[in-house]
């Protein structure tokens, strides 16, 4: 029976999931044994196939293509469910993107040293140009600082940076350990919120549910700027009026984080004022 069992939404991305399941496996080699669970949103290419090269017993629950990463969560808590009896009690999950890749092993028993019953663990990332050794290498020898840990203020309607008397409760779920307590809470994401925001709405509800979020110094990620599509901004090139252009054209963009009726959805959880909203948005 595996101890970790990793929770892996995947699509269209065949040599990314291929290599992400074959880096965790040699990260982790005589340390842990692994269970890969592969949720596939409707891949038409090959990534299964390539998949199963690494890890030929691996599991895959097939999905209609329209679950998206909030989907691919509800379907995970179903799964998890389902097969509690051929889980182990004090199994770990880990929940990750296929393009993310950890600096070394101590990075993910980090945050599998601060996982428990009553918390989740979620990794900090820094983003780099590709998944490259090179590029991880260069990475991990610059003592790049990671994405700050967030604390959503309920009152203010506002992201905010943590700190001890404000600590995070919320935060990316590029990498997460989690227990079986978690996925049986049911914590459903509404479909309406979409990817960008789908892991904040998941981990600040789990945060309200009682559980509590930590995010140690040293679990870390690298994730792809190439992969993500989340390059360095060009912005300051273009000028005044293509500069509000671009950014009208991305609030009428459903996949867009500037898309304002998704931020509407996920502080409609909360009685905010349509003040507070209006100053968010």
């Amino acid at each position: 029976m595996p101890s970790l069992i990793v929770l892996l939404p995947v699509h269209n991305r065949g040599s990314l999931t291929a290599d992400f399941i074959a880096h965790l496996e040699q990260l982790l080699e005589n340390s842990m044994t692994i269970g890969v669970v592969v949720f596939d949103d409707g891949s038409t290419d090959e990534t299964i196939k390539l998949a199963k090269q690494i890890m030929p017993k691996l599991t895959v629950v097939s999905l209609d293509g329209n679950a998206y990463w909030g989907g691919a969560i509800n379907a995970i808590s179903d799964y998890i469910q389902q097969h509690a009896e051929d889980h182990a009690e004090d199994a770990l999950y880990l929940l990750a993107n296929d393009d993310v890749r950890f600096p070394s092993k101590d990075a993910l028993f980090a945050g599998i040293n601060a996982t428990n019953r009553e918390t989740f663990a979620c990794a900090r990332s820094t983003m780099i140009p590709d998944l490259g050794s090179e590029s991880i290498s260069r990475a991990a020898a610059s003592n790049i600082t990671p994405e700050p840990s967030l604390c959503y203020h309920q009152e203010k309607g506002a992201f905010l940076t943590a700190t001890q008397n404000s600590p995070a409760n919320v935060a990316s779920t590029w990498a997460m350990f989690s227990t079986k307590a978690v996925w049986n809470s049911n914590l459903k994401v509404p479909q309406s919120i979409p990817h960008y925001l789908s892991d904040y709405w998941f981990t600040y509800n789990l945060t309200k549910l009682g559980f509590r979020l930590s995010q140690p110094s040293g679990f870390l990620c690298y994730v792809s700027t190439e992969s993500t599509r989340n390059k360095p901004s060009e912005n300051n090139l273009k000028g005044i009026m293509p500069l509000a252009r671009d950014r009208i054209r991305s609030s009428l963009q459903v996949t867009s984080p500037g898309y304002g009726p998704a931020w509407i959805e996920f502080l409609s959880q909360e009685p905010i004022s349509a003040l507070v909203r209006k100053k968010v948005l």
